[in-house]
């Protein structure tokens, strides 16, 4: 059956797409057999969130001012609140907004407050839109708070916090990931539709003019690879601390787009890196930085939530017959014991064995390509069914996300 007609169908009944998961998502189907090409080595589930208050984490910083400190929010229909995150997956804080209104966060950030500001600030993303009708989107600032040794359990902010209201240029659309120019300020949006192609939009002189109205520029388009629909739909997204690349993510992969200059803006013009990692979560939809740029962190909207460090890789050593500009393709034929996997994994790879790994010139970064043909297997289909039924799900909720929700700031 054609993919879409399937789709179709288990929009119809979500509950037949569970239990065909359950049928098809075996230990031996769910197990990660994705490997890490140059840029990030496999992942580690390093901790679990547990904490109640905290069940569906869409956005992920990690702190400037707080050592091993991870910020972090809840989706649609939270209060307005961040949680202080520690690195073995324990909530220290919650920081209460009561200015703010939580309609839709999807995604955070951390940058400079001010364009080479040595203050911080939190950026906080209200553009979740599933039915592409809201008639403004939020996005809003909050100087971040150092926190004191003991962690206090609650604090509450009241000053100092801004809000951007802004459209886009072409009209309403979905978004779920926020990028903030550690050096610049400068603010981006990325596009989540699943075509493959998602518009970048830059908000420019954003929080300049108390309670104005902007209009967010499309600037860029990215164009994802991938075969699945739903491994094109951006979900998460951050800027390394240095500026010179971003990381974004699908359901199903990591793509990194670096900046030959260092620019970030040079980044939506690259190709991206196509990063083998399993993400190891059905809905995953957080990803940051680390502070010191040596790994990324990812969790997920479920709980127990897996909270998951993938490292930098060092590039492998070309072979004395290689060009010295291409790099040493993955080893398929290594044994499923020989390849680190996380529990539980749920991600998949939409390419295809027979993959390559070549060098990508303009973007100094690494390309994973296929040239074999694309195909539903056991996991394809497995994920295929569950992100049918999230996608119903999310459509039946949308009407409650953004009713009466035009209120300003």
């Amino acid at each position: 059956m054609p993919a879409a007609g399937l789709i179709r169908q288990l929009n119809a009944c979500p509950l037949i797409a569970l239990v065909a998961l359950a049928t098809l998502l075996t230990p031996a189907a769910a197990r990660a057999q994705d490997e890490a090409c140059e840029g990030w080595a496999p992942g580690e589930r390093v901790a679990e969130i547990h904490d109640e208050r905290l069940g569906e984490s869409s956005g992920l910083a990690a702190s400037w001012l707080n050592p091993d400190i991870l910020w972090t929010h809840n989706d649609s229909g939270d209060q307005a609140r961040l949680f202080a995150l520690s690195t073995t997956g324990e909530v220290l804080t919650e920081v209460r907004l009561p200015p703010a209104q939580n309609v839709d966060w999807e995604d955070m950030a951390i940058g400079p407050c001010q364009p080479g500001s040595p203050q911080p600030c939190l950026y906080l993303a209200d553009i979740g839109d599933n039915l592409a009708r809201r008639d403004h989107l939020m996005i809003y600032r909050v100087p971040e708070p150092r926190l004191a040794e003991p962690p206090p359990p609650r604090l509450e902010l009241t000053q100092d916090i801004a809000a951007q209201r802004f459209t886009y240029q072409g009209g309403p659309r979905d978004a779920e990931a926020l990028l903030v120019d550690p050096r610049s300020a400068e603010i981006f949006i990325l596009e989540k539709n699943d075509s493959g192609n998602a518009g970048v939009f830059e908000l420019s002189e954003a929080f300049a003019e108390a309670d104005s109205l902007l209009e967010a520029r499309h600037i860029a388009e990215l164009t994802l690879p991938g075969s699945l629909s739903f491994g094109k739909m951006i979900t998460a997204a951050d800027v390394s601390p240095d500026g010179g690349e971003f990381t974004l993510r699908t359901y199903t992969h990591l793509l990194t787009y670096c900046a030959p200059g260092g620019e970030l803006r040079q980044a939506f013009e690259a190709a991206p890196q196509r990063v083998m990692v399993n993400p190891g979560t059905l809905q995953g939809e957080a990803l940051t930085y680390d502070r010191r740029d040596d790994a990324l962190w990812l969790t997920s909207e479920r709980l127990p939530a897996p909270l998951i460090r993938v490292d930098r890789a060092s590039a492998p050593a070309a072979r004395p017959d290689e060009d010295a500009d291409t790099a040493e393709a993955p080893d398929t034929t290594a044994e499923p014991a020989d390849r680190p996997a996380l529990p539980d994994a749920a991600g998949v790879d939409d390419s295809t064995p027979g993959a390559t790994l070549h060098s990508s010139p303009d973007a100094g970064c690494a390309t994973l390509a296929s040239d074999a043909p694309g195909g539903y297997g056991l996991t394809h289909l497995g994920v295929l069914l569950a992100m049918a039924s999230l996608r119903l799900w999310g459509r039946r909720g949308a009407d409650r996300r953004t009713r009466a929700h035009s209120t300003r700031f």
